[in-house]
């Protein structure tokens, strides 16, 4: 037995987690979620993009904002149903934003660097991929403590060899859930992190977020990191609460 998973066993003694969603008592193989609530998250995970038909975790559409923005591709695990709370994904969502638990997040960080290895051919030059995330407003991460965001695309950039980098930082006043509308589009204001200037010409960046419901964080991002050189931006959230359409607007012509 090789010395990090008798670190892993250790830790899980340890803190005697519980299911997140029922509170059974997990096996050391479960993470996050028992069995029986691993099944019900992966019947959110079986849910079909209505836009190209694929499953969720193998669906790369990206919604017609975020497309506006340079995010071309958004890679997903499951869509988040605000109606049903107390679905297994939703509370995924919650106790990575509130309570930090290490298998919630290797949990997390596993899941979405499937669908990324899925939706990407990273055999070869993986030198030209970067992984960077979404920055937590900085009242929240004196709040909790951590950015969840940041901590999941780091796990990732691990799991995926790629290499991880953070360039901007968050200026958003209030928390996304509490602006509706056009307004959430005004509340997202990012800025570029100080330190030396760093070009990103050649390069692929993963932006990585917890849960996209309309863009306007995401494509606020993007948008700045476009402006860095890079040549092409894709998106990474562990959930969508949107509603994708599955025929884009047709064209108004005038007679």
């Amino acid at each position: 037995m090789k010395l990090s998973e008798i670190w892993e066993r250790a830790l899980f003694l340890l803190s005697v987690p519980k299911c997140i969603c029922c509170g059974e008592l997990l096996d050391f193989e479960e993470k996050a979620l028992c069995s029986s609530c691993s099944e019900i998250f992966n019947e959110q995970k079986s849910r079909n993009c209505s836009r190209c038909s694929r499953k969720i975790p193998y669906c790369t559409c990206s919604n017609f904002y975020l497309e506006s923005h340079y995010v071309k591709k958004l890679i997903k695990v499951y869509r988040y149903n605000s109606s049903k709370p107390e679905l297994p994904g939703n509370l995924l969502v919650y106790c990575l934003k509130h309570d930090n638990r290490r298998d919630a997040f290797i949990r997390a960080s596993v899941e979405l660097a499937h669908s990324i290895e899925a939706a990407i051919d990273l055999s070869e030059n993986k030198e030209y991929f970067i992984i960077t995330n979404v920055p937590r407003r900085h009242k929240a991460i004196l709040e909790n403590g951590y950015d969840h965001a940041e901590m999941i695309a780091r796990r990732i950039a691990k799991i995926l060899g790629i290499e991880y980098a953070q360039f901007l930082v968050s200026k958003t006043e209030k928390p996304q859930k509490e602006v509706y509308g056009e307004k959430r589009k005004e509340n997202a204001k990012f800025d570029y992190k100080k330190g030396p200037e760093r070009s990103l010409k050649g390069k692929t960046v993963i932006i990585v977020d917890d849960v996209v419901t309309t863009g306007s964080s995401l494509a606020a991002c993007a948008a700045l990191i476009r402006g860095m050189g890079t040549r092409k931006i894709i998106g990474a959230a562990l959930s969508i609460a949107y509603k994708d359409s599955y025929l884009k607007p047709r064209p108004s012509y005038s007679r």
